[in-house]
């Protein structure tokens, strides 16, 4: 449990002492410390009767620092007996003895996620984090839609236990509120960096666990505590520490819960699983869209170098065939021109002699017109073929030895 000015002490299990076989309660029998968190002890022990482990939580209320402590202590108790959520540790009973309550829960053999983390060096794959926050969004969404939603204020990897069979646990409902449209909780209480804005102003709503799971996931992806990161605007500014295994479906559900105002936020764990469980497999990430989008610009790059040493090493070739073609068309655009002229005329000279002197044209030309030659009219269409030809080239030609063609 944490609260704004208290810290966590942490001990090694090899620092913890054993129990005193004298000590006992409620025919439970102490065997070993599980842990110390400010002025609460978790201790291993057995059930005389059946012969199981259980956990059981210690209480005094004679070391408690303020009523407040107290308050909390009764609070977790009292929310713990009252619901039954797998993957929460069930309160088997609870007993009061002499200004001291013991907590007997259920006892899960594992370790708490910072400590596997601490063991992975701080890293975990994209994979092994969604097995991980699935079941735990899971047991939120029953918390969060109880008739009254208990809000759990402190998740965070020194809460989160993972027990031999990899079955994920939430522990440490010391700071546990009941949430209401009116709520307002009186203690500031959470961990530095896992705690949504709104908690340090003593608001609470679901949205402010969706902060701190969103927290949670970034240090199990990144290996860096949220404080660490430097934040514009009260929001975090982790992008580039992702891993290239997060897709970019992810990085946006991510960048929801880590929204710093809770309007904007995913406001429950119900809509967190239903973003988990929507299809994903259309929507490529951002680093894999950047290096496609890479790969296709080298592509389009070598094919337009391709294409350059094609055009330019067969620049001469295209220039002769142009410009032979050119040569031919405006000598058959000549002739053709030539030969209807002379037609047109040597028929004005044989219709009209009288009126129009062609005495320039001779008997040879005249004689053109007894010979099985091209009609005039083919001569004209001929000639506007010719004509069109040669403008196609002149454009081509202009177009082959343009820059812009060459660089294209």
């Amino acid at each position: 449990m944490y609260q704004a000015n208290a810290q966590r002490a942490e001990i090694s299990p090899s620092e913890l002492p054993a129990a005193p076989n004298s000590m006992r309660v409620g025919g439970y029998r102490f065997l070993r410390q599980l842990g110390k968190a400010g002025q609460g002890e978790s201790w291993l022990a057995e059930d005389e009767k059946n012969q199981q482990l259980v956990a059981i939580k210690v209480y005094d209320l004679r070391l408690a620092s303020d009523w407040k402590t107290i308050e909390l202590w009764k609070r977790e108790i009292d929310v713990l007996r009252n619901i039954s959520i797998e993957g929460v540790p069930e309160v088997i009973e609870v007993i009061e003895a002499e200004s001291v309550l013991y907590a007997v829960q259920t006892y899960v053999n594992g370790s708490s996620l910072k400590a596997r983390l601490e063991e992975d060096e701080w890293s975990m794959d994209f994979g092994e984090m969604l097995n991980v926050i699935t079941p735990l969004a899971e047991i939120l969404r029953q918390l969060q839609n109880r008739g009254v939603p208990i809000i759990h204020r402190d998740i965070n990897p020194n809460n989160i236990i993972i027990d031999e069979k990899r079955k994920v646990w939430l522990t440490d409902f010391g700071v546990v509120a009941a949430f209401s449209q009116k709520t307002n909780a009186s203690t500031m209480a959470g961990t530095a960096g896992y705690m949504a804005p709104e908690q340090l102003m003593g608001k609470v709503t679901p949205a402010a666990d969706m902060y701190a799971l969103g927290a949670t996931i970034l240090t199990m992806l990144t290996g860096i505590e949220p404080h660490q990161i430097k934040t514009r605007k009260l929001k975090l500014q982790y992008e580039d520490l992702l891993p290239e295994s997060v897709p970019l479906w992810f990085s946006d559900i991510l960048s929801d819960l880590l929204e710093p105002d809770p309007e904007n936020r995913i406001q429950n764990a119900d809509e967190l699983l239903q973003l988990l469980s929507a299809p994903h497999d259309v929507k490529p990430d951002d680093r894999q869209m950047a290096q496609g989008s890479a790969l296709k610009e080298a592509i389009v790059s070598l094919r337009v170098e391709k294409m350059h040493e094609i055009r330019t090493g067969r620049k001469p070739a295209l220039m002769v065939i142009l410009f032979l073609f050119l040569i031919s068309s405006l000598a058959a655009a000549a002739m053709g021109i030539y030969n209807f002229t002379m037609d047109g005329f040597i028929s004005m000279k044989l219709n009209f002699p009288d009126m129009l002197a062609l005495d320039w044209i001779t008997e040879r030309d005249i004689t053109r017109l007894s010979f099985p030659n091209i009609p005039a009219p083919v001569y004209f269409l001929l000639t506007a073929a010719c004509i069109a030809w040669l403008v196609i080239g002149w454009r081509l030609t202009k177009h082959l030895m343009s820059a812009n063609w060459q660089s294209k």
